[in-house]
């Protein structure tokens, strides 16, 4: 647990930030907002309740439908509290949740560390020995954060569907965050550190950070298609937080494994890199991502004109660039079905352009058109 350690106290202040007191127990507010309250649910928070052996936890569950309950096991944790989605909400609501559990966790369980993660999400034992080692050395009221990134566990029965999990985590332009071997601080300074942002889903921060989060009105509810995790990371490293994202907070999630699926999360994905943009204009990070959504559409529209001028030219180097992109995330991951990523990318890397042109043709409304498209097409 040395290397965790030296990700924990990067601060020059470092010395500081351990616990003061090491015979007061901590307390962690575990908030996870949801849709219902099913056996998969109460399966991964049974896995987070481990935690109990280093901490005093309280876990809030941000919706439910009526007259559902936890199992006998978990009522002693649970602090439920109900979310009414207005009717005429077009979009996600995963914020506007996590900011009432957030006020709820503040006004009503004084944790000393938050825990936000999602109904999907388990930890690793890794990832518990993590956030062990993180609230014994971390101080309660210095401003701070610790990050996981996820791994798609779950075997299915379809081949494909594997395939395309494989192609979430491997994947050279993957859908889930990586943080590598060594991991890395991110800051305001330096936050196009890694192309893999922190998501909500595995984020733990201090009482100072869930305050200055809450007196800053939450967690963004504008961002209601795609990147509320992104608007989330930004938001708190403007205001000065710095955010350890570390390997070794590894939690498990089942990823989408269909074709339809990941075309509507990348269309999504393409609306919100012009949204955040937008929102974020001095962010290297979404400059970056705004970079990519223009360069997919050039090649689109370049390879569309080649199409035209010269067919059999223009699909001869199509099939040569998705060889090409094959070889190079086989070679990367050491995964000899990564030489089939090609075909995938290639529908991601369209819907991507795709959500960005949306955004621009809609200036950025979202009404039930856009509703539809996005969410249920």
């Amino acid at each position: 647990m040395e290397a965790v350690a030296a990700h924990i106290l990067p601060h020059p202040l470092g010395a500081a930030l351990c616990r003061k007191d090491d015979c007061v127990r901590p307390r962690i507010s575990i908030v996870v907002p949801t849709f219902s309250i099913d056996q998969p649910l109460e399966r991964n928070l049974e896995r987070w309740t481990a935690l109990e052996v280093v901490a005093d936890i309280s876990i809030i569950l941000v919706g439910g439908q009526e007259g559902e309950a936890v199992s006998s096991s978990l009522a002693r944790y649970c602090d439920r509290v109900p979310f009414d989605r207005p009717s005429d909400w077009v979009g996600r609501d995963a914020n506007a949740r996590r900011s009432l559990g957030l006020q709820r966790a503040l006004e009503r369980h004084s944790p000393d560390f938050v825990l936000m993660t999602d109904r999907k999400v388990a930890p690793t034992q890794g990832a518990l020995d993590c956030i062990a080692r993180w609230i014994w050395l971390a101080d309660p009221e210095f401003p701070g954060a610790l990050a996981g990134h996820y791994r798609d566990t779950t075997q299915r029965s379809s081949l494909w569907a594997n395939f395309l999990a494989r192609y979430a985590d491997h994947s050279l332009v993957r859908k889930n965050p990586d943080f590598g071997q060594e991991g890395y601080l991110l800051s305001l300074e330096n936050d196009c550190e890694g192309d893999s942002w922190p998501v909500t889903g595995a984020l733990m921060f201090t009482r100072a950070t869930a305050r200055l989060l809450h007196e800053a009105g939450g967690f963004p509810k504008e961002f209601k298609v795609s990147y509320e995790d992104y608007s989330t990371v930004r938001l708190l490293i403007e205001r000065g937080v710095e955010i350890d994202c570390h390997p070794g907070f590894l939690v498990e999630h089942a990823n989408r494994n269909s074709l339809r699926d990941f075309a509507r999360e990348y269309l999504r994905t393409g609306w919100a890199a012009a949204q955040f943009r937008r929102a974020f204009p001095q962010s290297e990070f979404g400059r970056r991502r705004l970079f990519q959504a223009q360069i997919s559409m050039l090649a689109l529209f370049l390879g569309a004109v080649l199409l035209v001028l010269a067919p059999l030219y223009a699909v001869g180097l199509g099939v040569l660039a998705l060889v090409a992109f094959g070889l190079l995330n086989a070679w990367r991951s050491g995964l000899p079905e990564a030489m089939l990523f090609g075909p995938v990318f290639a529908m991601c890397l369209v819907a991507f352009a795709a959500g960005y042109g949306l955004y621009l043709i809609r200036q950025g409304r979202l009404g039930s058109f856009e509703g539809r498209l996005l969410f249920q097409a």
